[in-house]
């Protein structure tokens, strides 16, 4: 997608191009996958696609205790994110449902784990969890601060692309420093949430995958091929319906 002056939409950084502006300019990266919609948020320097989901799938809680205890100092490679209710959830109940997920994500995908804040952060100086054991087939992970603050490098916070509204998940773990959530207002922040924040899982498309149709618009997103849960046209959404209708399924 092209820039211009008053609408930025991609910066690049250390080879990897992101996604970058206001809601009203990013309209050219949506995808629809296994029945959900997605956004492009970055295209890695192997070809592959980064991906989150356009809204949260679950409000689910990290770790058994949501608090300063589910960061394990002694275990930072692989305590917060390998070892949750979040990987659990992410990579066992949730990659149930992509369709095809062996064809068309990154089965051994990376996932950094920032050391500070957002804003003060570079990718290259984060901690891998890949470099743990448990850690080395992660399909499906979280954003990172860092990432989220790119989305909106380009915009005002409360106008980027990636703000939706709602209380979620980063990939960072508990720390005095480390921003671990994004705020209603779209704000990352620090402190224990004491409610359940959403999760917007992640993921990576391969770069060999072939698109079957779409332009990228929220109304005709791209489609996969080999995806059999193809968007059709002119179809009523499920979640146009009110709760007391009824719903026949084939």
């Amino acid at each position: 997608e092209k820039q211009t002056d008053t609408c930025k939409t991609y910066l690049e950084e250390d080879g990897i191009t992101y996604v970058s502006g206001t809601k009203d300019c990013i309209n050219f990266n949506y995808v629809w996958y296994s029945g959900k919609l997605w956004r492009i948020t970055a295209i890695n320097k192997d070809g592959t696609m980064k991906m989150i989901t356009d809204d949260a799938i679950t409000s689910i809680s990290y770790n058994p205790q949501n608090n300063v205890n589910f960061y394990d100092v002694s275990k930072k490679d692989d305590a917060t994110y390998t070892g949750s209710y979040m990987y659990q959830f992410l990579n066992e109940d949730f990659l149930d449902t992509l369709y095809n997920y062996q064809n068309i994500i990154v089965e051994d995908s990376t996932w950094n784990i920032t050391t500070s804040s957002s804003k003060d952060t570079k990718l290259p100086e984060t901690t891998l969890i890949n470099n743990s054991t448990i850690g080395k087939n992660t399909p499906v992970g979280l954003l990172n601060s860092y990432e989220y603050y790119l989305s909106y490098k380009n915009a005002s916070i409360s106008s980027g692309y990636l703000h939706i509204g709602y209380v979620w998940w980063l990939l960072n773990p508990y720390s005095s420093s480390d921003d671990r959530y994004v705020g209603f207002d779209g704000y990352t922040y620090k402190n224990s949430y004491p409610s359940v924040p959403a999760a917007r899982p992640s993921i990576n498309l391969k770069s060999n995958i072939q698109l079957s149709g779409g332009t990228g618009s929220k109304d005709d997103p791209y489609t996969i091929l080999g995806d059999k849960e193809q968007a059709t046209a002119n179809t009523t959404l499920l979640n146009t319906r009110t709760i007391g209708e009824y719903v026949a399924f084939d």
